[in-house]
C-alpha cells in the first residue's frame, strides 16, 4: 500500500474543500517546500495560504534561475510558467494538506504528528528564505542530501518532478482539454464543456501520451485513439505498450503472445520476425528476446549486443547492465556494445559521456579508479579527487600530488 500526502484546495469562507491538486508519496517535495507558507493546524490538518505560498515559490524558482543560470534554459522556462499559471488560477484562497494516511504509519497521534509536520515545513522554509537572502545556494546543501540528490538541477530535470509541473496532479496527465468518463461500466470521451467526444463504448482507456494517444480496449483486444475519438491503431491486438508518438514514433503490440514492434506513421510491423518480448527504454534502444537470449538495438534498429543469456536493465542513458553470478556486482556494457566490467552500481559515479568514476568499497578498497567507455580503468590509485569546472577537468591526488586531468583532452594538462 502506498502511504501518499494530500492537497487541496480550501475556502476559508465557505469552509468547504475544493478538489485534490497534488498526490505526493511520504513527503513534502522539495521544490515545493515554499509553496506551503503561513501554516496553521486544525486537529491533524495543515492549512496554507495559496498567495503567500505562490509569492515565496516565485521568489525561491527566480533564484534557482539566478543560481544556475538557467535564464535561456527553455524547459525551465516553459515548466516554471505552466506551474504558475495554474497556482494563480486556483479557485480557493487556501490549500490544505491531509497526511493521514502517512500519520497512520505511526501509533503516535495524529495531531501530534501534525505538530512535527508543521516544525519541519517550517525549519526548511527559514534555511529556503536564509539562502535566498544571501544569495547562495551551497547553504541548501543538507537538503538535498537529505533527498538523495547530487545538485538543484538534477532536482529540476527530475522526471517525477519535471521542474515542478508533474508534482501537480494536473501534470500527470496530457491534453487536459479532454477527460475520460464513464458511463454502465464503458469509458468515452468528454471535453471541459461536458460535450461528448466519444459516446462511453471501450471497456476501458488509458490516460493519453504527449501527442495525444490513448490505449483502449474493446471486447479483450487492444488498440489507439486520439484526442477526437478517432482510432488510429486498430482495436485488434492481445496488447499494447511502449507508445512513443513524440520521438521515435512506435509502440510494441503482441498477437498470440509474441511481440512486434509497430510504425506508428505508417502502422507497419518494423520486424519480419515474432519475438517472446521487446523492451524499449528511454533512451531509444530496443532490447529484444527470442527464446531464453537477449539483444540490443540502437535506435536505428541495429543490434549493438546479440545473444546475451541475462536481460539488460538501463543504467544511464548510454550504459546497460546484466546480472552477474557474482552477488551485488552487475556488468556493465557502454551503449556501443563495448563491455566495461563488472561493478558494484552503488559505487559508480558518471562524471561525463566519456568516463565513469569508481568509488572505493568501504572495507575493502581505499582508491578510487576512473573507467572510460573503452572499459579501460585510466587510473587506478587516486587517493583523492575533486571535480571543476562543470566535469570538464577533475582533480585528481595520486603518489602526493595534485594534478589536473583533461576530461575533454583525455590528459593530465599540470601538475599543482
Amino acid at each position: 500500500m502506498a502511504h501518499r500526502l494530500n492537497v487541496y484546495t480550501y475556502s476559508h469562507r465557505s469552509k468547504k474543500i475544493g478538489f485534490q491538486i497534488c498526490e505526493w508519496k511520504y513527503e513534502i517535495p522539495l521544490l515545493f517546500i515554499p509553496l506551503l507558507s503561513n501554516p496553521q493546524i486544525v486537529e491533524d490538518q495543515l492549512y496554507f495560504d495559496r498567495n503567500s505560498g505562490i509569492k515565496n515559490l516565485r521568489l525561491f524558482y527566480f533564484f534557482l534561475e539566478k543560481s544556475l543560470c538557467l535564464e535561456q534554459h527553455e524547459d525551465f522556462q516553459k515548466y516554471r510558467q505552466k506551474v504558475f499559471q495554474y497556482l494563480t488560477e486556483l479557485p480557493d484562497e487556501m490549500l490544505v494538506l491531509n497526511a493521514t494516511d502517512v500519520f497512520n504509519l505511526s501509533r503516535q497521534p495524529h495531531e501530534q504528528q501534525a505538530q512535527q509536520y508543521l516544525q519541519h515545513i517550517n525549519e526548511k522554509n527559514v534555511l529556503i528564505e536564509n539562502a535566498i537572502s544571501l544569495g547562495n545556494l551551497d547553504l541548501l546543501q543538507n537538503l538535498l542530501d537529505e533527498c538523495h540528490y547530487d545538485h538543484w538541477l538534477a532536482v529540476l530535470e527530475h522526471e517525477n518532478n519535471q521542474y515542478g509541473w508533474r508534482l501537480f496532479e494536473v501534470g500527470q496527465f496530457n491534453h487536459t482539454e479532454v477527460y475520460i468518463y464513464q458511463d454502465h461500466q464503458h469509458f468515452g470521451l468528454k471535453d471541459k464543456q461536458q460535450k461528448i467526444i466519444l459516446y462511453a463504448t471501450y471497456d476501458e482507456i488509458w490516460s493519453f501520451t504527449l501527442n495525444g494517444l490513448a490505449i483502449v480496449k474493446k471486447n479483450d483486444v487492444f488498440g489507439l485513439i486520439d484526442t477526437l475519438g478517432q482510432v488510429v491503431v486498430q482495436i485488434e491486438w492481445d496488447w499494447i505498450k511502449h507508445v512513443d508518438d513524440h520521438q521515435y514514433f512506435r509502440c510494441v503490440v503482441y498477437r498470440s503472445k509474441y511481440a512486434n514492434l509497430m510504425d506508428l506513421k505508417t502502422g507497419e510491423l518494423l520486424f519480419n520476425t515474432w519475438f517472446t518480448e521487446i523492451t524499449c527504454f528511454y533512451n531509444g534502444y530496443i532490447q529484444i528476446q527470442e527464446n531464453e537470449y537477449f539483444s540490443i538495438l540502437d535506435h536505428h534498429l541495429n543490434p549493438v549486443i546479440k545473444n546475451h543469456p541475462s536481460s539488460f536493465e538501463i543504467w544511464d542513458e548510454h550504459i546497460f547492465f546484466t546480472q552477474s553470478d557474482r552477488k551485488a556486482y552487475k556488468n556493465f556494457y557502454h551503449c556501443s556494445g563495448t563491455y566495461l566490467g563488472q561493478y558494484y552500481p552503488e559505487y559508480l559515479r558518471k562524471i561525463s559521456d566519456d568516463y565513469i568514476l569508481i568509488k572505493p568499497i568501504k572495507r575493502l578498497e581505499q582508491y578510487f579508479r576512473l573507467l572510460n567507455m573503452q572499459g579501460v580503468i585510466v587510473f587506478d590509485h587516486i587517493q583523492r579527487i575533486q571535480l571543476e569546472d562543470q566535469a570538464q577537468h577533475i582533480l585528481i591526488f595520486q603518489n602526493q600530488i595534485w594534478q589536473v586531468y583533461d576530461l575533454n583532452a583525455h590528459q593530465i594538462t599540470r601538475s599543482l
